[in-house]
């Protein structure tokens, strides 16, 4: 018998189990009539059990499998979750890490048992497995200042692997530290009035019934200041907002419009701001961010709402 390589077995395997299948129905019809076959059907290696993802890392991932009673190689494909083709490779053990792949991100991953002279095997189950994610990447964020919770959105593709998210964040004033989870799209953080704070925030996934986290990313992050009136001329108003611990500097901005148009009109390490040459009975409109810079780097509270001023007679 001429010996078949691994190739053609891939090729060939479907067709293979179909035949099988078929030539064991025609034996059972024919039996009566006392129809004998010179080839009775050869039996495949039973299917790889115990087949699951060990570990992962943002660019590989390690699968494993129970022994195959008759095996001598076993042969392992993967493909991207969303892709047809698989990408194949041999092992003489159980277990295998699969390298130079993408961050968060999902496969398809198969095994079969074979020997070197006639490698012919049943697939186990698909198993779907999952790299860790990377720096987690963001689209956004929102203040609320009478109920003192700060939303993050998320920017991640609809099939990444990521699960959802781990936060500690830790209060810059008071020092009280937390550690919460969050969802992979949008969530919120109780995060206090008046102070800043430091907030390691990175991805996870599950593998083997375990969180497994990937790289993580930190932020500064405060509710945007509460403006409220403090004085006023018959040309000028001045505003102030409450001290935001953690704040290197405070950037207000203004407009003639409340949707549109705002400039930078000051930036001050105060906490109050003089709108000068106003018109009365014309509105303004004000709003202040808490700035904190670390290594170069500003992070800002976010700019959700504005006040309005305006001069009357």
């Amino acid at each position: 018998m001429k010996k078949k390589s691994w190739k053609k077995v891939l090729v060939g395997i479907g067709t293979g189990m179909m035949l099988m299948f078929a030539t064991a129905a025609t034996a059972l019809a024919g039996s009566g009539d006392g129809l004998t076959f010179e080839n009775p059907v050869k039996e495949y290696l039973p299917k790889p059990t115990n087949f699951k993802q060990t570990a992962a890392t943002t660019n590989s991932i390690t699968v494993s499998w129970s022994p195959v009673s008759g095996a001598e190689v076993y042969q392992v494909e993967y493909k991207k979750y969303t892709d047809s083709v698989y990408t194949s490779g041999l092992t003489a053990g159980t277990s295998v890490k699969i390298p130079n792949l993408k961050a968060n991100s999902k496969y398809h991953v198969r095994v079969f048992a074979g020997s070197t002279s006639d490698p012919t095997g049943l697939y186990s189950t698909v198993l779907t497995c999952k790299t860790l994610p990377g720096k987690p990447t963001f689209q956004g964020q929102r203040s609320n200042y009478s109920s003192q919770k700060h939303t993050l959105y998320f920017k991640e593709a609809s099939n990444a692997a990521l699960e959802g998210y781990q936060a500690k964040y830790t209060n810059l004033k008071t020092k009280a530290a937390k550690t919460v989870y969050l969802g992979r799209y949008s969530d919120t953080l109780p995060l206090k009035n008046g102070a800043f704070y430091k907030v390691t925030i990175r991805g996870y996934i599950t593998v083997n019934g375990k969180k497994a986290y990937g790289t993580a990313r930190t932020l500064y992050l405060a509710q945007q200041p509460k403006l409220s009136k403090k004085s006023n001329t018959k040309n000028s108003m001045t505003v102030k907002w409450p001290k935001v611990t953690g704040a290197t500097n405070y950037t207000v901005y203004a407009s003639t419009k409340p949707d549109s148009g705002y400039k930078k009109v000051k930036t001050t390490t105060g906490t109050t701001y003089t709108h000068k040459n106003m018109k009365i009975n014309k509105a303004y409109y004000i709003y202040v961010k808490a700035n904190r810079k670390v290594s170069g780097t500003t992070y800002s509270s976010p700019a959700s709402y504005y006040s309005q001023i305006k001069l009357y007679r």
